[in-house]
Parts: structure tokens; C-alpha cells; sequence
């Protein structure tokens, strides 16, 4: 049965009612915005285009939205019996709803789960938030949270009146320790092949030392020769390994030399300044 009739008229004899309906369809009313639904009864009467008499409060610029969706079960009123009727509002149902007869105090070692019955809840498929007396404010989801900040808008989170620290911003944090330690390291290599050469000529000169030494207490004039000869060739090896420590300092000389500064700038560069922390005490 089609219910779709005009508001009575006053001659009308009023004879209000109240019952249940199921909404069958939900659409936007193009002349005003309004929502409206599509409602079938208990009794199995269809009421198209139905309003509701709360939708929600407040103006454009402040205002609440009630949740209507096709499935809702809601109280529908008749002021007479060929009346458009109004939405009064969805059917509570505590059954569906695990409320705990006990308080679970928690030390934020775990998620909050349950709801007592002092808990103030805003719920709508998967997305909750609840206000407790015993545990503040919780926000949960299945799906995705979003903080939606304006160009020149700060998330501010403080304890006690405090709020003086901020978050790292991952990526550029990275950036900046990986390119400081990338000239660590070219420094450290450098710094490793000199101590290298060093200690192999050093070794050489000595080697080289001690046969002159015994060639002229005992070898002879052939000793000498031979003195001569490998002591010629540890001034070649000295050379050549002086002519690599020269390169190798001139390299590591000409490596980018990091100023305070600049590292101070790449630090503050790091920081998500969007973001205020409350500073974890030390």
C-alpha cells in the first residue's frame, strides 16, 4: 500500500500513531537538500520520500548529521491516518551492543575494547568514538584515520600545559644522517690506506736499516754492494709511498668539510614542525 499523501488539513481528524519501519531506500531531495527515505512499515504499508523530524542541529557552520542508511529500523509517527508520516528516529538495540557489567582498568599496555554503561558513544560502521568517564577518550577504525589540517594548521599535543617537542620527518632525517655518514665513511677509507702505506715503508726502512748495518760489520765489500743496493731500494719504496700518502691527503682534503652550521640547519630541516609533542622527560 502507497502512502505518499499531502500534509492534512486541519479539518483533518488527527489520530497520531507510532511504529516501526525498515528504510528501504535513501536519497537527497533536490529542492532543499533534504534527506529523505523510502519506509515500509510494520504492517507492511510503503511510505515514500519520508522526512525526519531531527536530521541533525546547528547551521552551515556548526552543525550535527544524524546517520540514516537503507537497513535501519526507525520509528515512524502519522499525525492521521492519510498523513505523511515523519521519521522519528532508528530503533535503539541494546542486544547489539556488548555493554560490561564490570569497570577494566587499563595501563595503556593494550587496546580498550569493552563499554561500560557510563560510556558516551559515537559509532557508524567500524568507526567509534568514545567518551568514558574511566578512560578518556577513545578512537578506533577499520578503516582509515584522517587529521585534516588547514595550510597554516599545528596538531598540538601537550601534558600538563607542556607541548615543546617535535616529531622526526622520516625521510629527511635519513637523507641527512646517510650523506653524513657516506663522508664518514670516504674519510675513514682515506685515513685507513695512509696508515697502510705508513706502516709499510716504515716497516721496509727498518728491514732495509738493520741489512746496511750487518753488511758493514761483517759482509765484506759484497755486503756493501748489497747494503747499497737494498738501501736504494727502500728510498724507492719510501718515495712511491710518500707520493701516495700526498694523493690520498690531497683527496682527503678536498672532501666537503661539514660546518656546524650546515649540520644544524639539515637537523632542523628534519624536524615536522606541523607537529608539537609534549618533550619526554630526561
Amino acid at each position: 500500500m502507497l502512502n505518499n499523501k499531502n500534509r492534512p488539513l486541519e479539518t483533518n481528524e488527527a489520530r497520531p500513531t507510532i511504529v516501526r519501519g525498515n528504510i528501504t531506500r535513501v536519497s537527497i531531495r533536490n529542492v532543499d537538500n533534504m534527506v529523505v527515505c523510502d519506509v515500509v512499515d510494520m504492517m507492511g504499508n510503503f511510505h515514500k520520500s519520508v522526512e525526519s523530524i531531527v536530521q541533525g542541529s546547528g547551521s552551515s557552520d556548526s552543525y550535527t548529521k544524524l546517520s540514516y542508511d537503507v537497513g535501519n529500523e526507525v520509528y515512524i509517527m502519522q499525525t492521521s491516518h492519510n498523513a505523511q508520516p515523519y521519521i522519528l528516529g532508528t530503533v535503539y538495540k541494546p542486544s547489539k551492543i556488548e555493554v560490561s557489567r564490570n569497570v577494566e582498568f587499563s595501563d595503556n599496555s593494550f587496546d580498550r575494547e569493552s563499554v561500560v554503561a557510563s560510556d558516551y558513544i559515537i559509532s557508524n560502521k567500524g568507526n567509534k568514538i568514545n567518551l568514558s568517564q574511566d578512560y578518556g577518550i577513545t578512537q578506533s577504525s577499520t578503516q582509515d584515520i584522517r587529521l585534516q589540517l588547514g595550510p597554516s594548521g599545528i596538531l598540538r599535543i601537550s601534558k600538563k600545559g607542556l607541548c615543546e617537542d617535535y616529531p622526526l620527518k622520516g625521510a629527511a632525517y635519513i637523507t641527512a644522517i646517510n650523506d653524513y655518514l657516506d663522508e664518514i665513511r670516504d674519510i675513514q677509507d682515506d685515513l685507513r690506506e695512509m696508515m697502510s702505506i705508513i706502516s709499510g715503508f716504515t716497516a721496509t726502512e727498518s728491514a732495509a736499516a738493520k741489512a746496511f748495518y750487518d753488511a758493514c760489520v761483517s759482509g765484506g765489500p759484497a755486503g756493501l754492494i748489497a747494503a747499497a743496493t737494498t738501501a736504494a731500494a727502500a728510498y724507492n719504496t719510501q718515495v712511491v709511498a710518500h707520493q701516495s700518502t700526498t694523493s690520498r691527503n690531497t683527496t682527503l682534503q678536498g672532501l666537503p668539510l661539514r660546518t656546524k652550521q650546515q649540520t644544524g640547519q639539515e637537523q632542523a630541516a628534519a624536524l615536522c614542525t606541523t607537529i608539537k609533542l609534549p618533550k619526554t622527560p630526561t
